[in-house]
């Protein structure tokens, strides 16, 4: 009698364990994701150090040149426009450090999230997406970049908290050579 009593009682006790394990995963799935996106952003930053002042400033200039060919700026410096030639062939590449162009970081909601170029479902599962067709991520006048990323995944949080965001607070971008700081004037 006692060893069916055990048996009854440890169906019930593995049942409660798959329950838990069940009712867990969406806060172990963030954790990991938290700290698998830390990761990223340190292995962002640690092969940006790798790379020469010639390299980086090579990079920004394209990126630059990109931007520019989206905002149709007429220059009459003849390697400014092959810049934005060349920018424009490049899309993104020019950014990307193992994968990534940058990371944003939101102080107000803790988040600091590698980006990727582009917005295939593949990119938004793991990250921020930068939409082709936008400003690269590395400031200057008339500049508009647009970063996307999912909202309410069980997996990870990324924008879920954005909404907590008021104006006057302040995030940040980073790229290979600069971290620019942007104030929400405006919800």
């Amino acid at each position: 009698m006692k060893k069916s009593k055990l048996k009854e009682n440890l169906k019930y006790l593995l049942i409660f364990l798959v329950g838990l394990a069940v009712a867990m995963y969406p806060v172990i799935s963030r954790l990991y994701y938290r700290v698998d996106s830390t990761n990223q952003v340190k292995e962002f930053d640690k092969a940006v150090k790798g790379l020469s002042k010639e390299e980086l400033d090579k990079r920004l200039a394209l990126a630059k040149g990109y931007n520019d060919s989206l905002n149709n700026v007429v220059s009459k410096d003849p390697y400014d426009k092959k810049n934005q030639e060349e920018g424009r062939k490049a899309y993104a590449r020019m950014l990307e450090v193992k994968e990534k162009i940058g990371h944003v970081e939101i102080p107000k909601i803790n988040q600091d999230l590698p980006i990727y170029a582009g917005t295939s479902e593949e990119v938004l599962q793991k990250g921020v997406g930068h939409l082709e067709g936008t400003s690269l991520p590395v400031g200057g006048k008339s500049t508009h970049t647009v970063l996307t990323a999912h909202r309410g995944l069980p997996t990870a949080k990324l924008f879920t908290d954005l909404n907590k965001m008021k104006k006057g607070d302040v995030f940040y971008i980073h790229n290979i050579k600069e971290v620019l700081a942007y104030k929400v004037i405006d919800i």
